[in-house]
């Protein structure tokens, strides 16, 4: 089924003024972009429904304005936002289409966030290539992205860690990146939610837990943040990142965004985090691969 033809056109379209001129806001004030501010400070309105303009998300990160439009899907049953990366484009220095929540929160303390997402049956990825659909980022642009979710032409949704600095001659950013989880054969076509409860820290204290479609699979306890972030944990940001570009255009759909600072249990044990479930990873464990759940 394609999931972009039918009725969804026809939402999109309709949509597109409302998105267009809700956009053309955060585009216009994004020149000279302010500090970012710690969540405390910020706003934390995801509400779709009734467009870009009165959220909190950041869309400065946009090629066009276009490249993001809001629409009420059928399947999912709430509004969710279509990001869309064109061959050539450009934003921010690279390849994007991209969508922040752009605080950051303490380090030290637990913050909860969900995600869900839409892989499309027909995303045109080159072959051997990957785009790169959510990551948590530094304040700090030389950093590699905290935490990355990568989607691959082979169908695989991988979470890579990076936190490390190289010290020792021959040790490079990439070489020091931590790949501790793979979703095999992830289904395309439908709407997947993943959960982070994070605690970002430089040392031993730190933490991540990830509920992938309400089934935890995922523990590590250590170090979660880059040493020289001055106590704030990093942003999280969504979007379309081919980092190598791509030959056709991609798009990857997106709803349902939260973040809530210190969560309580009750909402914990509701996203699937209670009991101490999931797999635990500790550096240097083989990679935990899970299964699609079809």
């Amino acid at each position: 089924m394609d999931l972009f033809a039918g009725y969804r056109n026809r939402r999109f379209a309709c949509s597109a003024l409302l998105a267009i001129f809700g956009l053309s806001l955060g585009v216009s004030g994004a020149a000279g972009q302010a500090a970012i501010p710690a969540c405390r400070d910020a706003g934390n309105n995801f509400d779709l429904s009734r467009g870009l303009a009165g959220t909190s998300f950041d869309a400065s990160r946009l090629a066009a304005p276009d490249r993001a439009l809001v629409a009420r899907d059928a399947m999912l049953g709430d509004h969710v936002v279509r990001l869309t990366w064109l061959v050539g484009d450009r934003a921010a220095g690279g390849p994007r289409a991209e969508l922040a929540d752009q605080c950051l929160p303490a380090e030290g303390a637990p913050v909860f966030y969900s995600l869900s997402f839409l892989i499309p049956h027909n995303l045109p990825l080159d072959a051997g290539g990957s785009v790169t659909i959510a990551q948590f980022h530094t304040a700090s642009s030389n950093h590699k992205p905290v935490v990355a979710l990568r989607f691959r032409a082979a169908g695989h949704l991988d979470v890579t860690l990076n936190h490390l600095v190289p010290k020792a001659p021959g040790e490079t950013p990439r070489s020091l990146q931590i790949k501790p989880l793979r979703f095999e054969d992830l289904p395309r076509g439908q709407w997947h939610t993943i959960g982070f409860l994070a605690v970002w820290s430089p040392g031993a204290d730190g933490r991540l837990d990830i509920v992938f479609d309400g089934r935890p699979v995922f523990r590590y306890r250590g170090q979660t943040n880059f040493p020289d972030q001055n106590g704030a944990g990093p942003y999280f940001k969504f979007g379309v990142y081919p980092s190598e570009g791509n030959s056709k255009p991609l798009s990857v759909e997106y709803a349902r965004y939260e973040r809530v600072g210190k969560p309580g249990e009750a909402l914990l044990q509701a996203r699937g985090f209670g009991g101490g479930k999931g797999t635990v990873y500790r550096v240097g464990d083989p990679r935990i691969v899970v299964p699609a759940k079809r």
